[in-house]
């Protein structure tokens, strides 16, 4: 069931102050229409009735798929990011995974991995091997996100970001995907079993630990 209580938010633009709904959790179960919202993130779209502008609003939320076995927490502030990380390391809730997020696109991004039947492990490891087996390049560019995207005809890829800019688009087959899985195996992933912040920079230090013992 979806929680979500009544709040007002100012207009980024104009000011004028906005009657809002936060939702603070949603059952993908139970409320498939708001999951889809979500997704879309326009759950968290904002517009204002005075000028017309439309803004995301940022609040901490709960994303649960009991079918998936996933939560999701998305949380804004750096310092209770780290605690919360923290908190959910040491608690298990069992047959679930759970993760934590800094934003929506990173919300909406990780669902996208989990419903495509992919471990979000491997997936962000494929990210660093893309980004640092062409680190000049990207860096040259102003790559500053490496975003995961699962097409419509069932293919997946990384969309590469400058700015606010698509830099390009780059595949991402199942074939590499099975390569990262198998290449860092049960012995390295099992060492991060804990781990709930997975993204671009654990995806490194992950990398950068099977370089380091020489399996690439």
């Amino acid at each position: 069931m979806a929680i979500s209580n009544k709040a007002v938010v100012k207009c980024s633009k104009c000011g004028e102050s906005i009657d809002f709904e936060v939702f603070r959790s949603v059952n993908a179960h139970t409320d498939p229409e708001l999951a889809a919202k979500v997704k879309s993130r326009e759950l968290f779209k904002c517009k204002c009735p005075k000028c017309g502008n439309e803004s995301y609003v940022n609040y901490d939320f709960l994303y649960n798929d009991p079918d998936k076995r996933i939560m999701i927490y998305m949380i804004f502030e750096e310092n209770k990011l780290k605690d919360i990380c923290k908190l959910l390391s040491s608690k298990e809730i069992p047959g679930y995974t759970m993760r934590v997020v800094g934003s929506q696109q990173s919300l909406v991004e990780k669902i996208m991995m989990f419903e495509s039947g992919l471990d979000d492990r491997s997936v962000e490891i494929g990210k660093s091997v893309m980004y640092y087996n062409n680190y000049k390049l990207f860096k040259e560019a102003g790559v500053s996100q490496i975003r995961f995207n699962h097409r419509e005809d069932g293919s997946n890829e990384f969309l590469m970001i400058a700015g606010s800019k698509l830099f390009a688009r780059v595949g991402f087959p199942k074939k590499e995907y099975d390569k990262i899985s198998s290449l860092y195996g049960d012995r390295y992933l099992a060492l991060a079993k804990d781990d709930i912040a997975i993204d671009l920079a654990w995806g490194k230090e992950m990398y950068d630990s099977v370089v380091k013992n020489g399996r690439e």
